[in-house]
């Protein structure tokens, strides 16, 4: 059915059709409930967008009416059918008119659908769908309005941004990644847990025996030699020499794929390469090769990971793939191709070569660092990937808030926009088909995301890249996509779309041409919501205990008045993060889980998450420290009430939180969700895939700098669970007892120590949820018990008079 209304009201009538679906809670006053929150139609999450058809015309995207998840069969980021779980039904593919407004649904909610793809000519539209109960390619065509099974082979889709469907230029087939040859969804399912050793394989094991062997032979210290790049082609590499902690086991097991060529008129399938963990891949311009990486290596006490670059033949009877490149440091596998057709790009993160371009010739497989001379590191920043320009002589680079060029030839990595500018770069906008910088005027100019860094707002601005010169397009108090969501423009450049959100609204599509300035909304997911009052956000400025300026996000309740004092909710998640950047998010995470502070907001309570810097050695001290300075903060601004505080962490924030309160009697209420509380035990977490916590104790999160024969006492230090003696604060614990990141034995260490003590302290232990339940239910207990915890402990605490 066919909508020609106005562009604003794409897709209105599919709204009504679910209207009765959404809980009373969200047509009218009062707090948001958890079925209000979980019957919010949302975007995919890790292809929000979806494709734009090369002329601009044609928009395909998916989206479901009530976001809660379905949790996948046995645990794991698979569901039964082979998609991914976290749409597994009731969601649709959509296609839009982005000139008259008409919108149509291409499927009729039957199974789940992942990754809508437009075929170059606007006519068509792939992507997977379980409909028949396995995840196969389907194909849509405008002209017939029916759908299509392609092929029988299994698709295997990744959770990584740059492995998504693709057309090849000349629109007559797909590359997908499908289930390895002769492989079932079962058997690729059950990799991520597979034992390590089986009884076929080791001569020790009795037959039958459901034994698990694992060993680990003697070897001398691992040196502290840091590499000084990746190796040339064909060199000897860190990873065949085997002169490090090098490992090539377990790594991605359950991603494990066929990169396939799929014909779509025969649904004949050619596998151009097997059995790899896939991130990244892409047809070249020219419609000549498709080029993939895959992970291929990793060092876990220095937490590297190394991929190969491959390409293959797309044309006639084409081949198996050849090695461009071997154990590159490229961020998280992402690569783009030259427009030419003749070079690979990539950018390194890691081993001392954080923002170092490289360039791949297709031809010679020779590796070349482009980028000569000093520049910063860029750190962990996500999505760290070489624009080309629309000539092939320059790359583009957006990183730690600045646009960066190189020579494709070879040069200085020189920044083109001014440090400290008024505006931050966050990402370049590129034409979705083949990531070369959008510019519209032969390569003067790109245009790119900006920020305020300071508000928060974003934009677009058009960039000289000659002098850096920025012209400002568009600024609002809102916030563009993330790392798997950048805005894409259409190949003849006439329109530009992107999703935005706010901390009172969920993320929609937008779209515009020409300067940006006049921007339409091209979806209303969620018309329900406007109906709602829920809290305003704002940045709020402090200084940490070193004197250096810190941000934070601050929620504010439901129809605050300004100089009243609330209850205040902390929520941490320490480390290198500028949680002051999500401000503009929805509920502050844009989730509709247990992550959205909007529960809180519309119940009176102000919520903050602030920025915590750590160092090495002193990760406790430092999160209390860090807490703090920013409740101060909020105390002396008038809004939080000293005598009402509480906190809440998620994982490392349920560490955190556990860490805060060993520590000081401050907060009235405290709440553990799959958290830790043991460095030591949690060191020698092993999950089943044979994969250990030891590399994130001590050198990543953990901040332990070594092994605990190494630092015992540090680790000592640490570990709340020997100061659980301390405690006073009423502590709620909640874990899922398939937690594969945290497993369920912290929160029991935890636990037993409060109760053994005689400390106030509830657990609640959700079966069959893993590390965020997802379940309805399980999410509407978990709501319940945490708003209960805090009404009681922080709401309803005595306060003084303001």
């Amino acid at each position: 059915m066919k909508n020609r209304r106005p562009l604003r009201f794409l897709a209105i009538a599919f709204f009504l059709s679910f209207a009765a679906r959404v809980s009373p809670a969200a047509d009218g006053a009062g707090p948001l409930t958890v079925d209000a929150l979980t019957s919010l139609s949302s975007l995919s999450r890790l292809w929000p967008i979806g494709s734009l058809s090369a002329d601009g015309r044609s928009l395909a995207y998916t989206f479901r009416a009530g976001s809660s998840a379905a949790s996948a069969e046995g645990g794991g980021p698979y569901a039964k059918s082979g998609l991914m779980p976290d749409y597994a039904t009731g969601t649709d593919v959509w296609i839009a008119d982005t000139r008259t407004g008409a919108a149509e649904r291409v499927t009729d909610g039957k199974g789940a659908v992942e990754e809508p793809a437009i075929s170059p000519d606007g006519n068509r539209v792939a992507f997977f769908s379980d409909r028949d109960g396995v995840g196969h390619i389907w194909v849509w065509s405008r002209d017939t309005r029916s759908l299509r099974r392609v092929s029988d082979a299994v698709v295997r889709p990744s959770f990584f941004g740059g492995a998504h469907l693709r057309w090849t230029p000349d629109g007559r087939s797909l590359i997908a990644l499908v289930l390895p040859e002769g492989m079932t969804v079962e058997q690729a399912n059950a990799r991520g847990g597979a034992p390590a050793a089986k009884a076929e394989n080791d001569p020790t094991v009795v037959p039958g025996s459901t034994v698990v062997v694992r060993r680990s032979a003697a070897r001398p210290p691992a040196k502290e030699k840091e590499a000084s790049g990746p190796p040339a082609a064909g060199a000897p590499s860190e990873g065949e020499k085997k002169t490090d902690d090098m490992d090539t086991s377990h790594l991605f097991a359950v991603m494990e794929s066929d990169v396939a060529v799929v014909d779509v008129a025969s649904g004949r399938v050619r596998r151009v390469a097997g059995g790899k963990a896939v991130f990244w891949f892409a047809p070249s311009p020219d419609g000549k090769w498709v080029a993939f990486s895959h992970q291929s290596g990793r060092r876990p006490s220095k937490q590297e990971v190394f991929y190969d670059i491959e390409a293959a033949p797309l044309a006639g009877g084409g081949g198996t793939a050849r090695t461009l490149a071997r154990f590159t440091r490229a961020d998280y596998g992402y690569c783009t191709w030259s427009p030419d057709s003749t070079r690979i790009a990539y950018v390194a993160e890691g081993g001392g070569e954080s923002g170092d371009v490289h360039v791949v010739d297709a031809a010679s497989a020779a590796d070349r660092l482009v980028s000569t001379g000093p520049h910063p590191g860029f750190g962990e920043q996500a999505d760290l990937k070489a624009f080309w320009t629309p000539d092939g002589r320059a790359l583009l680079v957006a990183a730690v808030g600045r646009l960066w060029t190189v020579p494709s030839a070879g040069g200085p990595l020189a920044p083109v926009t001014v440090e400290k500018a008024d505006r931050e770069v966050v990402q370049v906008i590129a034409d979705a088909g083949t990531n070369i910088a959008w510019s519209g005027d032969g390569g003067r100019t790109v245009t790119a995301v900006v920020r305020d860094p300071v508000a928060k707002n974003m934009g677009f601005a058009r960039i000289a890249l000659a002098d850096g010169r920025a012209e400002r397009l568009r600024d609002e108090p809102k916030r563009y996509g993330g790392s798997y969501s950048p805005p894409i423009t259409s190949g003849d450049g006439s329109l530009v779309v992107w999703s935005a959100e706010d901390a009172q609204h969920p993320p929609d599509l937008w779209g515009a041409s020409g300067n940006l300035a006049s921007a339409r909304q091209l979806t209303h997911l969620n018309p329900q919501i406007e109906k709602l009052e829920l809290g305003k956000s704002r940045v709020i400025e402090y200084r940490g205990i070193d004197g250096k300026p810190l941000r934070g996000a601050l929620l504010l309740p439901a129809g605050y008045r300004e100089g009243e004092r609330v209850p205040l909710i902390v929520r941490p998640y320490p480390g290198p993060y500028t949680h002051s950047d999500a401000v503009n998010r929805f509920g502050l995470e844009g989730s509709t889980d247990i992550s959205n502070m909007q529960m809180f907001a519309t119940r009176g309570y102000a919520v903050l998450s602030p920025e915590i810097p750590q160092r090495l050695g002193t990760p406790m001290r430092d999160l209390m420290e860090g807490i703090h300075v920013a409740v101060n903060r909020v105390i002396d601004l008038g809004i939080a009430d000293p005598n009402r505080l509480g906190i809440i962490g998620q994982s490392y924030g349920g560490y955190t939180t556990i860490s805060v309160v060993v520590q000081t009697d401050r907060f009235k209420a405290a709440v553990m969700c799959a958290g830790l509380g043991d460095l030591f035990s949690y060191y020698g977490n092993l999950d089943a895939s044979g994969a250990d916590s030891s590399s994130w104790a001590e050198a990543g999160q953990g901040l332990m700098g070594g092994t605990p024969w190494e630092h015992r006492q540090r680790y000592f230090e640490n570990s709340p669970i020997f100061l659980l003696d301390r405690v006073t604060t009423p502590v709620l614990i909640l874990h899922g007892n398939k937690d594969r990141a945290v497993p369920i034995t912290q929160a029991n260490e935890v636990f037993v120590g409060l109760r053994r003590l005689g400390r106030e302290v509830e657990f609640r232990e959700y079966a069959g949820e893993e590390h965020v339940p997802e379940g309805r239910e399980n999410l509407i207990d978990f709501w319940n018990a945490v708003l209960r915890w805090f009404d009681k402990y922080v709401k309803n605490a005595p306060s003084p008079a303001s």
